[in-house]
């Protein structure tokens, strides 16, 4: 007869699973080595332009919109042209992309790798329940992380406060 064994099976969740198989395209804007050292380093799957084989310069926005939507990637940018130009736009629309927008494109990585990383379950839940086409913007500053301001009583409250009717 076999013993099993005490230990628990090393299973992942499948939000966990997902995120591991759903690569963040970094566009040629956001891909430079600091962006994508900084989200690996938060165990991000990423991806970037450059080292998926796209020339900086030469290859055309709709080429590798297509490309990485049909690789299954998530594309991260900061180029409002990607929803704006028809040319773009209509590759989006066609290859069923999934496209996150920087707001304020003119950050520094380390500002929109944070909100990449905070925004991080808000974003596999769209792509979850989306198949797309789709655009999302991405804020640097949130101000959802931060709620239920309260200013002290000498008298306790008389139940939980409830951070929906809180003005």
């Amino acid at each position: 007869m076999s013993k099993k064994s005490k230990q628990p099976l090393a299973t992942l969740p499948l939000f966990e699973l997902h995120e591991a198989q759903t690569p963040l395209f970094l566009d040629r804007n956001q891909g430079n080595k600091r962006m994508p050292a900084l989200l690996k380093e938060a165990r991000l799957n990423i991806r970037w332009h450059e080292a998926e084989g796209f020339p900086s310069k030469e290859t055309n926005d709709d080429e590798w919109i297509r490309a990485a939507a049909n690789r299954g990637y998530v594309i991260i940018t900061s180029d409002k042209n990607v929803e704006a130009d028809p040319i773009n736009r209509l590759a989006v629309i066609e290859s069923k992309a999934k496209v996150f927008i920087l707001d304020e494109g003119s950050q520094k990585p380390i500002h929109w790798a944070a909100a990449i990383i905070v925004s991080k379950d808000r974003i596999y839940e769209l792509v979850r329940e989306n198949e797309g086409p789709f655009f999302a913007n991405v804020l640097r500053k949130t101000y959802s992380m931060v709620h239920r301001f309260r200013v002290p009583q000498l008298a306790s409250p008389e139940g939980p406060s409830d951070p929906v009717k809180a003005a």
